[in-house]
């Protein structure tokens, strides 16, 4: 089976989880699809929000750590296996640790770019 790009989801760092849901939903008319406190009974540390096709996740950082998350944007991009495509990118030796399954239901791996950009692959298995 070939693998296939379904989307891009950037992650935004934030150091103030509240206010910016907030703001995306009541400013920009996007809706908070998924946050942490399914897997984790603390504060909300990262949500993913969503309008029509487009969808974006929010991690939290501690203010201190912001201005250095700005500096290095973050890709999440879901497909329909990564399987291909992490064959693909570990023969190119970018990529040395296989996919993993994650508690909150997906299959992925990722690598950092020559820029420092993370690059993250993931499935749905649920």
């Amino acid at each position: 089976m070939d693998s296939q790009f379904i989307t891009l989801s950037p992650v935004i760092p934030t150091d103030d989880m509240e206010r910016d849901i907030k703001f995306y939903e009541e400013r920009m008319g996007f809706n908070k699809v998924f946050d942490s406190t399914k897997y984790d009974d603390g504060p909300v540390i990262y949500a993913i929000m969503e309008r029509d096709h487009l969808s974006f996740h929010l991690q939290f950082q501690y203010p201190q750590d912001m201005p250095n998350m700005n500096a290095m944007p973050q890709m999440r991009i879901q497909m329909s296996t990564i399987d291909g495509i992490y064959e693909e990118y570990r023969k190119q030796g970018l990529v040395d640790k296989a996919p993993t399954v994650t508690e909150w239901g997906t299959k992925e791996f990722g690598f950092y770019d020559l820029n420092g950009v993370a690059w993250f692959f993931h499935e749905d298995v649920e």
